[in-house]
């Protein structure tokens, strides 16, 4: 509810939700669980925590389109945050590289 801003959701023409992105910013410099276990309205750092796409539509490049104009959208809304960044899973970083 305090990230309402930063919650950014895919939804199909029929209206169901095939999968989401959301995040919380941080006044810290850098990026760690923390950083992220907060939302801090004053913060310039957009900590990503979670990209989510439902499990039927996976490997469609949802995510990857889900993820990107996400990044696109807070630029053109959130002039205050200077920086984007995520943590994730070891196996998922060749998705987010």
């Amino acid at each position: 509810q305090e990230a309402g801003a930063f919650f950014f959701a895919c939804v199909k023409d029929d209206g169901s939700v095939v999968g989401f992105v959301n995040g919380t910013l941080s006044s810290e410099q850098s990026l760690t669980h923390d950083s992220m276990s907060m939302h801090d309205p004053a913060g310039s750092l957009l900590c990503v925590h979670s990209v989510c796409v439902h499990e039927g539509v996976r490997r469609s490049g949802i995510g990857s389109k889900m993820l990107k104009n996400y990044v696109e959208m807070v630029k053109a809304t959130q002039p205050a945050v200077t920086c984007i960044a995520l943590i994730c899973k070891k196996y998922l970083i060749t998705f987010y590289a």
